[in-house]
Order: structure tokens, then C-alpha cells, then sequence
């Protein structure tokens, strides 16, 4: 049985927009969820210590199956998608990092799946390590990626009458290629 997250917004928070640090081992499912501008110092605070990842996937060798689908992380001080020393097996589908200051998607300690993302301008963009493995992704088939939209406008809008993320271009291939996020 998953924990479910859905649709949920986490932005400019002064740690990570999304932590599963110590959660423990059961798995949860996110879907349809965005993560920004998380891990700055808006405050002027002496001593702040955020890591700034926007979806951290676990920690302290807590081996937990977590999936990801369809979301976005983009503007954050450290990475979009990481599994923070989490070992255990997550699947990471349809995913979208942009403009993440260290690495769009950071699965160098797990043994994860990532299928079809989509890493633009993110200062890595992607960092498997020896045990996760990836197909259709990006980084995979290679060449040039440019978004249809960088306006998130619509997306950290309000929301529609059903209570939904709104449907927008942004970050979404501009090439038509199924890769990454669409909402």
C-alpha cells in the first residue's frame, strides 16, 4: 500500500519543497505534483542550513520503493530529484527538472528506475550512479531540448474550479517528444 501525494505545490520553503528524509520504509506514490524555489535564504537568517532539493527521496540508509510521476522541480538551490541515500528501488516517470542549481535527477546511492524525464539547463542534469538505470529519458537519446514554455504563469495559479494544477505548456517539450511532465 502507497502513501499517496497529489497535486500538492511546495514552493520557496527554506529547506526542500518535498523530504522523505527518516519517512521509514514504507513506500509513497506522488503524482501530478510541483516543487520550487526551495532552499534559499529569503530571511537573511545567520545560520540557515537548507539543502534546497525540490523531491528528496529518503535518507540515512532508509531503503524505501518511492515512485514519482509527472512532476516538476525547477528553480531549486540544490536538485529537482534526488535519493538522498535512500538504497531501495523508486521508480521516476514522465519527470521534469529545470533550472536546479546541482543536478536535475540524482539516483547515485539507489537502485531506481527513471523512464522518460526531461533535464534542461539544470547544472548536472542527470547522475545514475552503478545500480539505477534509465531509458527514453533526455540524457539518454540525447540532443537538443528546448522547452515550449518557461512562463509557470498558469501552473502557480489558481487552481481550476475542480481544484486541479491547471493545464499549461510550460516545460514541455517543444520538439512534441514524450518526455517529462505535462500538465
Amino acid at each position: 500500500m502507497f502513501t499517496v501525494v497529489r497535486g500538492a505545490r511546495l514552493w520557496d520553503d527554506s529547506d526542500d519543497g518535498l523530504d522523505f528524509c527518516m519517512f521509514d520504509d514504507s513506500p509513497v506514490l506522488v503524482g501530478n505534483t510541483l516543487a520550487w524555489g526551495n532552499g534559499f535564504n529569503r530571511w537573511n537568517l545567520p545560520d540557515h542550513q537548507g539543502d534546497g532539493n525540490g523531491f528528496k527521496r529518503g535518507g540515512n540508509g532508509v531503503a524505501a520503493g518511492h515512485t514519482v510521476r509527472n512532476s516538476t522541480a525547477w528553480g531549486n538551490s540544490a536538485g529537482g530529484f534526488v535519493d538522498n541515500n535512500n538504497p531501495g528501488t523508486m521508480t521516476i516517470d514522465h519527470c521534469t527538472a529545470w533550472k536546479n542549481a546541482r543536478t536535475g535527477f540524482d539516483f547515485s546511492r539507489s537502485s531506481s528506475t527513471l523512464t522518460k524525464n526531461l533535464a534542461v539547463a539544470d547544472g548536472t542534469d542527470a547522475s545514475l550512479g552503478s545500480k539505477s538505470t534509465g531509458s527514453g529519458n533526455s540524457w539518454n537519446t540525447g540532443g537538443t531540448w528546448s522547452p515550449a514554455s518557461t512562463d509557470p504563469s498558469t501552473i502557480t495559479g489558481a487552481r481550476t474550479a475542480a481544484g486541479a494544477i491547471p493545464s499549461s505548456t510550460f516545460l514541455r517539450t517543444g520538439n512534441g517528444a514524450d518526455a517529462g511532465a505535462r500538465f
